[in-house]
């Protein structure tokens, strides 16, 4: 799950990951590593860099630039601009930690995916048919829990329809009794998400949104008399999910 992110800008094509005092490594094409540290080579000031930091379970997206051990002694993981201008930190195990790292483009990274006390599994995203998302390297080959799931599914808000949509049928097949279905904590996460697509989605239209689509769901499920429910079918979630977007783009 995501336990940290940050946009990083510095005055170098750098991001540097692991231990809090600074690299005096030179910038390699992708990474230099050298125990302690991963150099990641950027874009440089051009942009700012997204670097994500995950535990247990990250997307699988992009190319893997570094699996390796880091000695990280305080029990503390950086990541930093080159000049530590830029910086944030987060506890983990202490000791050699295994950690990954993936990016969106080798050489020239403009997202950087970090992880800490992840397995060797891939697995794969609920989705819609048609409407792909990357995999998911996991601590292991067990389901993952829903909110976790939730919370990769909505990482990002590229593939925004895909995305979407996939979020509606996971929600949909929630198990939490007739007065509190759809999860509330589960379609607040869905309202926090849509407010990431338009500068003009203030709180209350993005929650009014997202309340609309537990609506549709309730609907769905109502109209299921006398068949089991398990989920919205994938059409439904499709015409929920373009109704939503349609509605943030006429929002000014």
């Amino acid at each position: 799950m995501l336990i940290g992110a940050a946009d990083v800008v510095g005055t170098h094509a750098a991001v540097i990951v692991g231990a809090p005092e600074l690299s005096l490594l030179p910038v390699a094409d992708p990474v230099a590593a050298d125990g302690t540290h991963v150099v990641v080579k950027t874009r440089g000031q051009v942009a700012a860099t997204r670097v994500s930091l995950w535990s247990r379970a990250m997307p699988a997206a992009g190319q893997s630039v570094f699996d390796g051990e880091l000695d990280l002694v305080d029990g503390v993981i950086c990541v930093t601009d080159a000049d530590g201008w830029c910086r944030f930190t987060k506890k983990v195990a202490p000791g050699r930690t295994r950690v990954v790292v993936r990016v969106d483009d080798p050489g020239y990274a403009s997202r950087v995916y970090v992880g800490v006390g992840l397995g060797t599994v891939l697995g794969s995203l609920g989705t819609v048919p048609g409407l792909p998302l990357p995999d998911v390297i996991v601590a292991s080959a067990e389901r993952l829990d829903p909110v976790d799931e939730l919370g990769l599914i909505l990482d990002e808000h590229s593939s925004a329809m895909a995305r979407l949509a996939a979020a509606v049928v996971l929600v949909s097949r929630q198990d939490v009794g007739e007065e509190r279905y759809p999860g509330r904590f589960e379609i607040a996460m869905i309202a926090e998400w849509l407010r990431g697509l338009s500068v003009y989605l203030t709180n209350e239209l993005a929650r009014g949104l997202a309340d609309s689509i537990a609506a549709g769901l309730r609907a769905e499920r109502d109209g299921a008399a006398g068949r089991t429910f398990e989920s919205v079918a994938d059409d439904v979630a499709i015409t929920l999910a373009s109704n939503i977007l349609r509605q943030i783009d006429s929002v000014r």
